[in-house]
């Protein structure tokens, strides 16, 4: 789900990408791989996740996190339904 040009305090975002997750840890590489390896300028997009996942991704967005300073990780209750978790990450 794309959602254009948000305000992220400094700098006006041109992109939001939004990444709604629930047990899918094993695509997760794969999904942020093809995000960040793209030819677009890193200050003009901006990644934004939400997992409510009981599988251990968690562990995987931190890897991530910790390399890529555009990709925000928002960790919800398992219950979250993916409707309401783009709600909650746009």
């Amino acid at each position: 789900m794309v959602n254009g040009s948000v305000n992220k305090g400094k700098q006006l975002m041109k992109l939001s990408i939004i990444i709604p997750s629930y047990n899918m840890g094993s695509k997760i590489d794969q999904c942020l791989d093809s995000i960040f390896s793209s030819t677009a300028n890193k200050e003009d997009y901006e990644v934004i996740a939400f997992d409510s996942s009981d599988d251990g991704s968690m562990e995987t967005w931190k890897k991530w996190l910790e390399k890529e300073t555009n990709l925000s990780v928002i960790h919800g209750k398992k219950s979250t339904n993916i409707g309401k978790s783009r709600n909650i990450a746009a």
